[in-house]
C-alpha cells in the first residue's frame, strides 16, 4: 500500500504544522485548562480550510481523502 503524499498535500501539511507551532502553540495551556480554542486561531482553521478536508468540492470542502485528511493532522 502506497502511504506517501503528493507534493501539493506536502505543501499544505507543512503549512498546517506552521500554523499550529505559530498560532496554537502559543495557547496550549489555556486550551488545555479551558478546552477552549481562541477565535482568531479558529478563524486561521477556517481560512486554511481545514474544517473541511473531506468535503467534496462542489460543496466548499478541499475534497480530500482520508488518508490525505489524516496526514495532514500536525505532529
Amino acid at each position: 500500500m502506497h502511504f506517501e503524499l503528493r507534493d501539493d498535500l506536502r505543501i499544505l501539511q507543512g503549512r498546517v504544522r506552521e500554523f499550529v507551532r505559530s498560532e496554537l502553540k502559543p495557547h496550549d495551556a489555556a486550551i488545555e485548562a479551558t478546552g477552549e480554542v481562541p477565535e482568531s486561531a479558529m478563524a486561521g482553521l477556517r481560512r486554511m480550510g481545514l474544517f473541511g478536508t473531506n468535503t467534496p468540492k462542489q460543496f466548499g470542502g478541499l475534497g480530500l481523502s482520508m488518508l490525505a485528511a489524516a496526514q495532514r493532522m500536525p505532529k
